[in-house]
């Protein structure tokens, strides 16, 4: 029987993404050639231009380097407990949690 569901499943599967890839075949993004939409951009700056103004929104902060967003940073979070306090303040939170589950379902 899972067998017979799973089978089901890929065939499914399969039939839905060869029907959405039609809608893909005449995208704007894409153009009806197949070519890039890059290709039709017309730029106005020069290189020279683009570079000097990526420089000067490093400087001030509007861009940055690498993998790191771009947000304003965050202070980071200094807690005031020991990792053994925060440890038995888990430990209190789950049997307070289990015995909240166990007198809701079994009655005490």
């Amino acid at each position: 029987m899972k067998s017979k569901k799973l089978a089901f499943g890929i065939v499914s599967l399969v039939l839905s993404v060869g029907a959405s890839t039609g809608a893909l075949a005449d995208n704007k993004w894409v153009g009806n050639s197949g070519s890039n939409w890059l290709e039709h951009v017309q730029s106005t700056k020069t290189r020279a231009e683009v570079i000097a103004e990526l420089e000067q929104a490093r400087k001030n902060g509007l861009v940055t380097v690498g993998e790191e967003p771009g947000y304003p940073r965050q202070p980071t979070f200094k807690s005031g407990k020991t990792r053994a306090e925060v440890q038995a303040e888990a430990a209190r939170a789950s049997r307070e949690w289990r015995a909240g589950i166990e007198s809701t379902y079994f009655g005490g």
